[in-house]
């Protein structure tokens, strides 16, 4: 019998937290899984122990069901041949420990289960848990992977994070296409919004945009305010790219944030305000967006334990301060605060945009040479298996500038080479970044011959 107590360390948290009720069910929640995937660790680490040479599939024979805002509870349980194994339920009753009373459903339209908690592993940004529970649930329920349009939108959500965005696409098409025939307008909408976010970081902006407007035509009809809301950013984000931030400002501070402010949310009003952060930023208002970041975005992820939000704003944040000439500072949250992060969640994208960024501020040093060996090594190469295409065309005109600004034999034309081909990609995207390129060979008579 396993005896586990959080009940006065989960009231004090409670306390302190003094969020909306809906927020901190979510802290609670987080806290709870947490000790679920602790007691999880404990497990296996004392297997060698009590069994001789334990196998890999007893050592993953301990399974965790993650706690929800619904719930408060998260589950420990041995996988046992001929059935499970009795559970720990870790939770908030007066008694402590309970044995798992059945599944649990989070809402009319989310699924349940296994399902339900891989989901909001994913939204919390933990991509090996999500693995984990997929796998859980594929083996009571292999035929899922090929009928149920939630377990398959979760292969192409996380297969878009481990940076397989084509495969990642056909999978969210089959999700959308059985949704479709579910008759399940919200996930419909929900699907449209996702593609359309692979899409955005392939460059087809367009597509992403006609996308978005469906998926809101679909959350007005349904009177969704939350997708609605989330489907706005999104639309933000393409008009950014277009560089059309005037436009992308209104839509967040006058659309989407009163949307989430109504509704309550403190976490998706924190990420709103962060996107407008990101358009100041664009438009050189630093010193505003750089009190948001401090202010009102990192507060609110640190209560909320929520850890990829948080190294997302602090490398925000590190933006501003190389832009200041704060390069030491920028350089430490970078290589301390936020690559450790995304190498633990397996952001494959979010890791090679972090080594780009590293490379600006030792270009910026004067580090020439461990700045190049970064683009060409650590960068560009994930951006070309993405398939992300604007961000390679960035990176490429990025790479030219050190070439550039090193001036060694072969550095000037294989610049040359970089622009062509930045400016080539850049011109069928129709993106901003073009006249960006141009500019840079201007500068340096690297014009293309006619």
């Amino acid at each position: 019998m396993i005896t586990i107590s959080v009940k006065s360390n989960i009231k004090d948290l409670l306390d302190h937290l003094q969020l909306l009720e809906k927020d901190v069910r979510t802290a609670t929640a987080i806290a709870l899984t947490r000790t679920a995937w602790k007691v999880r660790a404990a497990e296996m680490e004392e297997m060698p122990r009590v069994f001789d040479r334990p196998v890999p599939f007893t050592l993953n024979s301990v399974l965790v069901r993650q706690a929800t805002r619904e719930s408060l509870a998260a589950k420990v349980w041995l996988r046992e041949e001929g059935g499970a194994a009795p559970t720990v339920e870790i939770g908030l009753g007066a008694e402590g420990p309970r044995l798992d009373p059945g599944p649990v459903f989070a809402s009319e339209d989310a699924p349940e289960g296994l399902l339900g908690q891989a989901l909001e592993a994913y939204r919390l940004g933990h991509f090996d848990q999500v693995a984990d529970l997929l796998a859980q649930q594929d083996l009571g329920h292999p035929e899922a992977r090929s009928s149920d349009p939630w377990r398959i939108r979760l292969g192409g959500l996380l297969l878009w994070r481990r940076g397989e965005p084509m495969e990642a696409l056909a999978q969210l098409d089959m999700a959308l296409r059985l949704a479709g025939e579910a008759g399940n307008a919200r996930l419909e909408a929900t699907l449209r919004t996702e593609i359309a976010r692979v899409l955005t970081q392939r460059g087809e902006l367009q597509a992403a945009l006609n996308l978005h407007r469906q998926a809101l035509e679909t959350f007005d009809r349904i009177s969704d305010v939350r997708g609605r809301g989330a489907t706005l950013i999104s639309v933000a984000d393409v008009l950014q790219a277009r560089g059309e931030l005037d436009e992308a400002l209104r839509i967040l501070r006058e659309d989407a944030l009163p949307a989430f402010e109504r509704l309550g949310d403190v976490r998706e009003r924190a990420m709103t305000l962060g996107k407008v952060a990101d358009v100041l930023q664009a438009r050189g208002e630093l010193d505003e967006a750089l009190r948001i970041r401090r202010e009102e975005e990192l507060p609110v992820y640190e209560r909320l334990g929520d850890v990829r939000e948080r190294a997302v704003t602090l490398g925000k944040v590190a933006d501003v301060l190389q832009a200041r000439g704060e390069l030491d500072e920028a350089l430490r949250i970078r290589r301390e605060e936020e690559l450790p992060v995304y190498e633990r969640l397996g952001d494959v994208r979010a890791r090679a945009v972090t080594l780009g960024q590293v490379a600006d501020v030792l270009e910026a040093r004067g580090e020439l040479d461990e700045a190049l060996r970064i683009r060409r090594e650590e960068e560009l190469p994930v951006y070309e298996r993405l398939g992300d295409v604007r961000s390679l065309l960035i990176g490429r005109a990025n790479l030219a500038l050190i070439l550039l600004a090193r001036a060694q034999p072969g550095d000037r034309d294989e610049a040359r080479d970089l622009l062509r081909l930045a400016l080539h990609a850049a011109e069928a995207l129709r993106i901003p970044e073009a006249a960006w390129i141009r500019r840079i060979q201007q500068n340096h008579d690297l014009e293309p011959s006619s």
